[in-house]
């Protein structure tokens, strides 16, 4: 089946909201969940393989000033908190630079819409981690599109699995205009800015591809969030109208 990006984002938040996570993380996950769906990743699949259902026991946790520890959560949401922690180091630095090290994490590239947000204007990111295999991962973010994403394989994959907790390097730089300039950004990249421009153009005219089985069963998961069609919910404000 194929859905939109509203449908996609609005699946994600119901059922992000109904396995009761932190106040704004079912927004920000289903932002993640949408944008990496609308750039050609199958990111509602990695969505359900994160088993939002579980989602109130994720956690992120200070290991120290550089460190956080995610106890093999997957990043749907609380990437949004460790980009912004690492923002925030930088902020602080005499270099406008900071290094920031997440543990036993899943699921990095939902780190990617997070870091994009953030420098929509200025900065940029630069994530690095290793998969299965000892396969290697390097991402420079420096705006919505402006993303170089290489990896030491020829299999992109290895880039969607979410079942192996790993570590990521996550490095900002507050000024960041080389960066956003492309330079230092992977040669070769198996993602750039072009690749991607084409993919969102693609998604936007085609809606994005997911197997029914997974949108019935987050559609199961989301209807905790609905209430009975009573006259006692309708005085109460359920409904339209």
């Amino acid at each position: 089946m194929r859905a939109s990006l509203f449908e996609v984002w609005k699946l994600a938040q119901r059922t992000l909201e109904a396995a009761s996570v932190p106040d704004g993380h079912d927004r920000e996950g289903a932002f993640a969940v949408q944008w990496l769906s609308g750039r050609g990743f199958p990111g509602f699949e990695m969505f359900g393989e994160a088993r939002p259902e579980t989602a109130s026991i994720w956690s992120l946790a200070m290991a120290g000033e550089t460190e956080l520890q995610a106890a093999g959560s997957p990043l749907v949401s609380s990437g949004a908190d460790v980009i912004d922690f690492c923002a925030a180091a930088a902020m602080t630095a005499e270099q406008g630079t900071a290094s920031v090290i997440v543990r036993g994490a899943r699921g990095p590239l939902f780190l990617l819409p997070f870091a994009a947000r953030r420098c929509l204007n200025r900065g940029a990111f630069r994530l690095l981690w290793s998969g299965g295999d000892g396969i290697e991962f390097n991402a420079v973010v420096a705006g919505a599109e402006a993303i170089w994403l290489d990896v030491s394989t020829a299999d992109e994959q290895g880039l969607y699995q979410m079942s192996t907790p790993t570590d990521i390097t996550v490095i900002f730089d507050s000024d960041g205009a080389a960066l956003r300039a492309g330079d230092g950004a992977p040669v070769d990249a198996l993602l750039n800015p072009e690749t991607l421009k084409a993919r969102r153009q693609n998604c936007l005219a085609q809606g994005v591809e997911i197997a029914p089985q997974l949108w019935d069963r987050m559609a199961t998961a989301a209807r905790a969030v609905l209430v009975p069609a009573t006259e006692q919910s309708r005085k109460l404000g359920a409904g339209g109208g």
